[in-house]
């Protein structure tokens, strides 16, 4: 069964060709970043690299978010309230599928850049991983608050405004930070930036708040917090 839902989201994605271009915009942008010319600062392509990273959790969130909607108003959730396939995990299937299609496309974005070449792959999984926690929650609150495609548009602008915290937060490395860590993407930005600046830290001309292992290991726990949370809104909102 679990191949068969594999084989359905596949064609679902690819069948629509703007689904199908946002899931290989994170190659396309790291090829085109590593073509960058040599005169661009190092920390200029970093910047972009990180800020794209983030936008990957909210794109495939994006994705997730209109394919349960697609789903709502086919009735496919009536459906399957009769039929022997739990509709939490049919959801959670659906969600978690693309939330590890954020989780690679976020790695091969900085991978393919060029721009980590001297940073442990490792590292990059978890910036990646804590980046696409937003796929869940910008599908979750796209699903909590739409009722159809429209209204679904108008959510996903606003969740988009989250993205703003995470960009504003790279300008601050004292207490500032703390002012937008309210944020999901805030934590894998942070975590980011904190290997950008790995030299400078460890010459002691810069100090960040936390390492980068405490950015990721906070940055999981409360995005798990969300998680919970608008799982919760998302349940009572659909019945489930």
């Amino acid at each position: 069964m679990l191949k068969t839902f594999i084989k359905n989201e596949f064609k679902n994605i690819l069948r629509d060709k703007m689904t199908l271009i946002l899931l290989i915009y994170p190659v396309l942008i790291g090829l085109l970043l590593s073509q960058m010319s040599v005169a661009s600062s190092a920390e200029a392509k970093n910047f972009i690299v990180i800020v794209l990273s983030i936008l990957t959790g909210y794109i495939y969130g994006a994705i997730a978010g209109f394919s349960i909607l697609d789903d709502r108003d086919d009735n496919v959730f009536l459906s399957l309230s009769i039929s022997p396939i739990s509709l939490k995990f049919y959801v959670w299937f659906k969600i978690l599928f693309v939330f590890i299609l954020a989780i690679i496309a976020g790695f091969l974005l900085m991978v393919l850049s060029g721009m980590f070449k001297d940073v442990a792959f490792y590292k990059l999984f978890l910036i990646s991983l804590v980046s696409a926690f937003q796929t869940i929650i910008t599908a979750l609150l796209i699903n909590t608050f739409a009722n159809n495609k429209v209204e679904g548009f108008i959510t996903m602008k606003a969740t988009g405004f989250l993205i703003v915290f995470p960009i504003a937060a790279m300008f601050f490395l004292d207490w500032k930070e703390y002012l937008f860590m309210f944020a999901p993407g805030v934590w894998a930005a942070k975590a980011a930036q904190n290997i950008v600046l790995t030299d400078l830290i460890n010459a002691g001309m810069v100090k960040m708040n936390f390492s980068f292992i405490v950015y990721i290991v906070l940055g999981i726990v409360v995005n798990i917090f969300y998680v919970y949370f608008f799982t919760k809104l998302f349940y009572k909102k659909n019945n489930i």
